[in-house]
């Protein structure tokens, strides 16, 4: 729902629903037993309101909030509950919980050529059905009470226009609460963790971005994205906290393209795509952080308008056929071609 309150004012209201449903049974080996139905049922709800207001032709202030709950309907288990005692179809405690959101945004534009902005924000993140109750074939115990993680975010940022050269940067902060991570609890067996809220995170880093453009033929681009973490865990009397880091997301980043049209319909676009190192972990007993290496990646796409509105597409992916991998045990594709038809 969108409505002028004023020329200057517009006030924006949105409503979402989501319903979470799972359902399983399995059938054991060499007994041939099979489990009694077990289901899991969660709906979710949100209701958002934004504000944008023009303070002046230069300046515009949003102002934004969102107020999210959960409600849990069902969650059952088949299994040993958590009192003890033989396999049984259990239920699981019913836990609701809800979040308020908020963030808020100040633009200023001196002309038209150039922009910038600073804004923050406090976000929530529900658990998932999977973190608060799945077993995890045994290697995990569940915890219905999880709370939502929290984050505190704030950005600075801006773009100019200098000729034929556009430039885009922000840098920005976040510190998030309550995150979610795999202990031990005292009692536990070795190989059986559950989920807690003891995080504490902190995200901050820079990026940016270049794009010039050549008349009608010959655009050039590159965007470069730095990132720091940093992940804490609160110690706690009679817990044990696993060997813990965080993965998959490289310090440095970067990617430059070239698109060049020699004629109307005819593009021609190679780009490179370039990571720093990233932590990953093995899936073997005991796990084992490691860094994954860098890679430097090129392609290439060669489109042509056949028709107005029919595109043809050529391409290939790791040009110089380059091993890398992103997540342990998966090492990515080598060269690879491609070809692909739109309408």
């Amino acid at each position: 729902l969108d409505v002028d309150l004023t020329e200057a004012d517009r006030f924006t209201l949105a409503a979402h629903y989501r319903r979470d449903k799972h359902d399983e049974y399995q059938q054991g080996f060499p007994s041939g037993f099979t489990e009694p139905h077990q289901g899991n049922l969660e709906d979710t709800f949100s209701i958002a309101g934004e504000n944008r207001l023009s303070l002046s032709p230069a300046w515009t202030l949003t102002l934004g909030a969102s107020y999210d709950w959960r409600d849990l309907k069902k969650a059952e288990e088949y299994g040993a509950p958590p009192a003890g005692g033989p396999s049984v179809l259990f239920s699981y405690p019913i836990r609701n919980a809800a979040a308020f959101n908020w963030q808020g945004r100040l633009e200023w534009h001196p002309n038209e050529d150039s922009e910038l902005h600073a804004s923050v924000s406090r976000r929530s993140r529900f658990p998932t059905i999977f973190e608060r109750f799945s077993t995890q074939f045994g290697t995990a115990a569940s915890n219905p009470g999880l709370e939502p993680e929290r984050s505190t975010n704030f950005e600075i940022g801006g773009s100019r226009q200098f000729g034929v050269l556009r430039a885009e940067g922000a840098i920005f902060y976040s510190n998030i609460d309550d995150a979610i991570v795999s202990v031990r609890p005292a009692g536990s067996p070795a190989n059986t963790t559950t989920r807690r809220n003891l995080g504490d995170a902190e995200y901050y880093g820079a990026e940016l971005s270049l794009t010039a453009r050549f008349g009608s033929t010959l655009e050039l681009g590159a965007n470069y994205t730095y990132i720091h973490r940093r992940f804490d865990i609160m110690p706690q009397v009679g817990v044990t906290i696993p060997a813990f880091e965080l993965t998959d997301v490289p310090t440095h980043k970067g990617f430059a393209y070239a698109s060049w049209s020699p004629t109307p319909r005819l593009r021609i676009v190679p780009n490179v795509d370039i990571a720093s190192d990233r932590t990953t972990l093995t899936t073997a007993a005991p796990p084992v952080y490691y860094r994954t290496g860098s890679y430097i990646q090129a392609n290439i796409r060669v489109d042509f308008d056949i028709l107005d509105n029919v595109t043809i597409g050529v391409g290939a992916k790791n040009l110089f056929d380059d091993y890398y991998v992103l997540v342990d045990g998966f090492p990515e594709a080598g060269r690879s071609f491609f070809l692909s038809f739109q309408y």
